[in-house]
């Protein structure tokens, strides 16, 4: 795959953090623009969890009906569309909308993008293609909400989504001059319920889709409690300004993204079933751990936002090997599979995130609570699938081998 085609999935791929993330820092402005509350504006982001949810699990099955590259550029063109809605929003309902359809769109282009790499790349070169773009994808959220805030130092709170509906234009000229089309039509699934059924069924009793699938939801939403839980249990559990959270953000994602760099350069010398095996020893560790400061009640910050940062990086070791092992057996129907992964991860944070609020109280001993759960549930499962099967073995050994991950 060329440098060319890895800078054009990119630029799809950096749209999910980016519309998920960049325009936190307006919810106050939001707030009093709409003349809301802020449990109204919080509900524009759960709608573009839902979108990106709901895409994840209808995009990949489209995809392997017509190709990649036509629905991606649909789906690209409603990228700048709803972008361009939350602008001219009349009502915060409206921009609810909004943002279901620009998270439903983003979401879609980064399926396809999993079904891309899947299309062109062997069993020995998907983890490391997977990893590339994983590691790009943790480059958003560390920095999306610094964009945001310093666009709004030219601006109205507008400005941010002017900034996503250039985004998205950009890739979108650029998916549709230079990027090819991976899926031949004689490849193509039949346009079919039989098919889609058929397909659907192969994918769900498969063990080695089921339980990678799993691990990563249940990773997943540990991030995603930590999104929805840390400004209200970090601000108020350590009287922290805006900004200084916001620092403390941004290194919980740099400890991420130097987790997905370490992964794809031991790639290059370890499966991807023994980089998921260490990942689920950190995650054990880090529930522990997340235990522990939810019994003792911990008052340090900078020990609170390590034991967070370390349970959040588990991402790193899990995001491109849980899905190189998911799609492993499933090259002819990668599209419906790379949905149904995706879809698990999201509908499972829709889940797991707001339980620190619910159940557990909105403090930093509630979202440890709620972290180490969603980690140790996934060591456990994890573990499980992982016990019988061997891992030591260099990827450049598997291909002459002729063997699978």
């Amino acid at each position: 795959m060329s440098r060319l085609i890895y800078a054009l999935l990119a630029m799809v791929t950096i749209l999910v953090p980016f519309q998920f993330d960049v325009y936190i820092p307006a919810f106050p402005a939001l707030v009093e623009y709409f003349d809301t509350d802020e449990a109204s504006i919080q509900v524009t982001l759960t709608a573009s969890l839902i979108g990106m949810a709901t895409a994840q699990l209808v995009m990949g099955p489209i995809s392997d009906l017509f190709g990649r590259r036509g629905p991606m550029l649909v789906t690209l063109l409603a990228y700048v569309l709803s972008s361009l809605a939350c602008i001219f929003s009349p009502s915060v309902e409206v921009m609810t909308v909004a943002r279901f359809i620009l998270g439903f769109s983003a979401s879609s282009g980064f399926v396809m993008v999993n079904a891309y790499i899947r299309d062109v790349s062997s069993n020995k070169e998907a983890p490391r293609r997977f990893a590339t773009m994983v590691t790009i994808n943790g480059v958003g959220p560390l920095v999306a909400p610094l964009v945001g805030g310093q666009l709004l130092f030219f601006g109205e709170w507008q400005i941010v989504f002017v900034f996503l509906a250039l985004l998205g234009s950009a890739s979108l000229i650029s998916i549709f001059l230079k990027l090819p089309e991976s899926l031949p039509r004689e490849k193509r699934s039949a346009a079919s319920l039989s098919s889609l059924s058929s397909n659907a069924a192969i994918i769900l009793s498969d063990r080695q889709f089921l339980i990678p699938a799993l691990v990563w939801a249940l990773t997943f939403s540990t991030a995603a409690s930590f999104i929805a839980g840390s400004p209200f249990a970090l601000q108020r559990g350590f009287n922290l300004t805006e900004t200084e959270y916001t620092y403390l953000f941004a290194f919980s994602n740099l400890m991420l993204l130097t987790a997905n760099l370490v992964n794809r350069r031991l790639l290059k010398r370890f499966r991807p079933v023994t980089m998921l095996r260490y990942g689920m020893a950190q995650a054990s560790l880090a529930a522990s751990l997340l235990i522990l400061i939810a019994v003792l009640d911990f008052s340090n910050l900078f020990l609170t936002i390590g034991v967070f940062a370390l349970g959040i990086s588990v991402m790193g070791f899990v995001g491109a090997n849980a899905t190189s092992l998911a799609l492993t057996n499933h090259k002819e129907r990668a599209g419906f599979a790379a949905g149904l992964f995706g879809f698990s991860a999201f509908f499972f944070a829709s889940l797991i995130a707001p339980m620190t609020g619910v159940f557990f109280g909105a403090n930093v001993s509630g979202l440890s609570t709620v972290m180490a759960i969603s980690l140790g549930t996934a060591a456990l499962v994890g573990f499980s699938f992982l016990r019988h099967r061997e891992g030591s073995v260099p990827a450049d050994s598997i291909a002459k081998k002729g063997e699978k991950p």
